[in-house]
């Protein structure tokens, strides 16, 4: 689990923090927490927790950042959205449905998307083309999806034109910054699991510019 949190100023990013752990949801939670804390979390009016659905990602925000405001992470609605449509409907007519459902969802019109979605939906049923809807990433997942992350689904366009960010890639950026760099395994390599949490767990000292400090400290410590 690889969290990036940053500080912005609008459209300029003023301080900015990895945190990393193989450990389960529980601790990372505490370790991102504790790391929002020194960074002066509580003196900011808005705090801003952008996930891909997961529902551990909403369980660290209820347990651990009561207050803020989630957000559905644009990048995986988007691309639920294309592989659910792509999945359910013939090419010819893919492309302009998936057009108008992404406009809705960009400028934050989630009930009418919701709704043309489940018409859709029912459409196909009407039809006789249930086995559509039952597939792996189909339609039926994708109005699930929309459901259980109702809340994050926010005016993306007003939100990024205002400066704020709406995509986690900056995070996915972070995991191939502390983890793929190191513990790519087409390099020949092979991590345990403890391994793999001491690895990472250096690279976010080196990548946050604590590694002097760190090191001097245990000097320290042991003279």
């Amino acid at each position: 689990m690889i969290a990036s949190m940053l500080i912005f100023s609008r459209l300029r990013i003023v301080n900015k923090r990895y945190v990393s752990t193989f450990e389960d949801s529980y601790i990372f939670g505490g370790r991102v927490r504790a790391e929002a804390l020194r960074m002066g979390i509580k003196s900011y009016k808005e705090v801003f927790i952008i996930g891909d659905g997961a529902r551990w990602i909403q369980e660290i925000r209820e347990q651990c950042f009561p207050g803020t405001t989630y957000i559905l992470d644009w990048y995986h609605l988007k691309e639920r959205l294309y592989r659910a449509l792509s999945i359910t409907l013939p090419d010819s007519v893919m492309k302009d449905i998936y057009t108008k459902f992404s406009t809705y969802l960009w400028k934050g019109l989630k009930e009418n998307a919701l709704s043309e979605l489940k018409q859709l939906h029912d459409r196909l049923i009407t039809e006789g083309k249930e086995t559509l809807l039952s597939q792996t990433e189909g339609l039926e997942e994708l109005i699930g999806y929309i459901e259980n992350n109702w809340e994050g689904i926010i005016d993306y366009r007003r939100m990024s034109q205002s400066g704020y960010v709406v995509s986690s890639c900056l995070v996915e950026k972070a995991v191939d910054l502390v983890v793929s760099k190191r513990q790519n395994k087409s390099q020949g390599m092979h991590w345990t699991r403890t391994g793999a949490d001491n690895v990472s767990a250096l690279r976010t000292l080196w990548l946050n510019g604590d590694w002097r400090e760190h090191w001097w400290d245990r000097r320290e410590k042991a003279a």
